[in-house]
């Protein structure tokens, strides 16, 4: 779940959940409780690191290709 394009049905928003504990780890470096014990901004960060930060309507000024778009 970090190329795309992804499996069918697969919300990309949300592919973190998809991960097993295995994946998580491997990629963010952390188990899913530290991940979650770091303030939301470290964690955004984290996401956006490593490529698993998805731009929704609530942080749209956010573009994975683009980076900030200001706003």
């Amino acid at each position: 779940l970090t190329t795309q394009p992804y499996p069918e049905g697969v919300d990309p928003s949300r592919r973190m959940e998809y991960l097993s504990d295995e994946e998580f780890a491997s990629v963010f470096g952390m188990d899913r409780a530290t991940f979650e014990g770091k303030k939301e901004w470290q964690r955004k960060k984290i996401r956006k690191d490593t490529g698993f930060f998805w731009a929704t309507p609530w942080n749209s000024r956010y573009d994975d290709n683009l980076g900030y778009r200001g706003g």
